[in-house]
């Protein structure tokens, strides 16, 4: 959905991803990646890293690579990161306040990323993945609207009693690293 909502949604001169090679890369080019790197094989910061006309304004992390983003970025841009551990202040802003967070949880200003991304005046921010009404609606509105597309891996049927074809099957297959989209479990019979 990142790609898609990054080209169609906030119309993103240039998207690039990583996947395998085969199916998801020829998957990431028809959701809107304009390029697709070997994730085995090349780094974007080896490819985008030593060129200041090819970095990027806004990088998006799901893969912790956050650390490995500030060498892609503009002076001024901004990284986004889902993965590793919250930050202090994200758990505040989507209501967390227990003081036992404080023990295991990091400043943002203490993190490498941010550090980094701080030397090059750009902005690092986790976003802690909350849905809230409005943003589930406006996604609805995409979807009905043709400007995003749902991509499903597959359907398994929650009553099945083979393991590979009810929910287990899904859960397998969705954490397997294999998926090429959401992996759903059907109710009715």
């Amino acid at each position: 959905m990142a790609i898609q909502l990054a080209k169609h949604v906030f119309k993103a001169g240039l998207v690039v991803t990583t996947a395998s090679k085969g199916e998801k890369m020829d998957l990431c080019k028809r959701l809107g990646a304009d390029e697709v790197l070997d994730y085995k094989s090349e780094r974007f910061a080896t490819t985008y890293g030593n060129d200041d006309n090819k970095k990027f304004d806004v990088c998006f992390d799901i893969t912790d690579e956050g650390l490995e983003m500030v060498d892609i970025i503009k002076e001024g841009g901004r990284i986004v990161s889902i993965t590793g551990t919250p930050t202090l202040d994200e758990i505040r802003r989507v209501g967390g306040t227990a003081w036992i967070l404080k023990l295991f949880l990091k400043r943002k200003e203490k993190r490498k990323e941010y550090k980094n991304a701080q030397s090059k005046n750009a902005d690092w921010t986790y976003l802690f993945l909350s849905p809230s009404q409005e943003d589930l609606s406006t996604l609805a509105n995409h979807l009905a609207s043709g400007t995003i597309k749902p991509v499903l891996d597959g359907v398994w049927d929650f009553h099945s009693e083979d393991p590979q074809e009810g929910w287990q099957g899904a859960f397998n297959r969705s954490f397997s690293g294999r998926a090429k989209g959401k992996c759903v479990v059907s109710f009715h019979s």
